[in-house]
Parts: C-alpha cells; sequence; structure tokens
C-alpha cells in the first residue's frame, strides 16, 4: 500500500482523460483503491500509465483495481549497503567542492579537492568569473554509483534522441 499523496500525484495525471470527476468524493475513491492495490509507488505508476494507455475516459475505481492486477509490480533494486553508508548516510550524495567559472557566458565547473581550494580561496576573479562552491557529487558507495550510472544513461539516451532529430 502507498501513502495518500503518492495516490493523489498518480490520479492527477488521468486528469487529461475524457471526463474527469468533478465531484472531490469520485477522486477521493479513486485515489483510495489506487492506495490499496498498489504495492509501491513504483506500481502506481505502472498502473497510471497503463490507465492513460488504454482508457480514454477517467477510470473508476473498479477500472483501478481490474488494472492493478494485470500489472506487475516492478522490480526496484535495494541498495542495502548503502544505507550505512558513513559519507552519505543512503542518499547517494556527498559533500563536494567545485571550481566554477564563466567563459563567454557558458559556466564550466570542476571537482576540486579542498587542499586546493584552500590555496584557490582569496586567489579567484570572484563571482560572474570564477568561485569555489559548496555542492554534492555522486557518492562513492554503490547507491552513488547506481546513480551516477543512472544519470550518464539518461543523458545519452536524450543526446541520442536529440541526434536523430
Amino acid at each position: 500500500m502507498i501513502t495518500e499523496a503518492i495516490a493523489l500525484g498518480q490520479i492527477v495525471r488521468c486528469r487529461v482523460l475524457r471526463n474527469p470527476p468533478t465531484e472531490p468524493a469520485a477522486l477521493t475513491e479513486t485515489t483510495t483503491m489506487l492506495m490499496k492495490v498498489s504495492a509501491s509507488p513504483e506500481h502506481a505508476r505502472a498502473i497510471v500509465d497503463r490507465v492513460m494507455q488504454s482508457l480514454k475516459f477517467f477510470p473508476l475505481p473498479s477500472e483501478i483495481y481490474e488494472i492493478a492486477e494485470a500489472t506487475e509490480v516492478p522490480k526496484v533494486r535495494e541498495f542495502i549497503a548503502a544505507r550505512s553508508c558513513e559519507e552519505c548516510r543512503g542518499t547517494g550524495y556527498a559533500p563536494a567542492l567545485w571550481l566554477v567559472t564563466w567563459e563567454h557566458g557558458k559556466r564550466k565547473r570542476e571537482l576540486i579537492e579542498k587542499p586546493i581550494a584552500d590555496l584557490l580561496r582569496g586567489k579567484l576573479a570572484g563571482p560572474g568569473a570564477q568561485n569555489i562552491y559548496e555542492a554534492s557529487d555522486y557518492c562513492g558507495c554503490e547507491y552513488g554509483e547506481h546513480l551516477r550510472r543512472a544519470r550518464a544513461a539518461k543523458e545519452a539516451e536524450e543526446e541520442e534522441k536529440a541526434a536523430r532529430r
């Protein structure tokens, strides 16, 4: 079962279908059904994806139930080791220092180590040209590396799509 907020967030996506409910009670019933039949947030998204692919009208609770029964629960890999990571505490992101420069209106960034940042502080051109920022980067733990690979794959996919246009 999922939370009401997650279910409502998914059901709201269905408002692009014909005849969305005007009564709050109807929206509540559909949201409640999605809450009951979803095993996870990913499963709720998969159910609503199928609803939007197969229905022309806003779904009734019974239609949500039927589609949920026919929708497999997506497998989500759990990174148990990441929960105990001292660096990121399970988020996959660790604090980092970035040297950011602007050239010809374009921003460039480079990950730098603390000793280098300490040497550069006070010697940079200043805001709008160069600066050091504290931000985050992917952690070196299993989950952080998973996030890094996932982002690289998404960027490659977007570049491929752009090249086809």
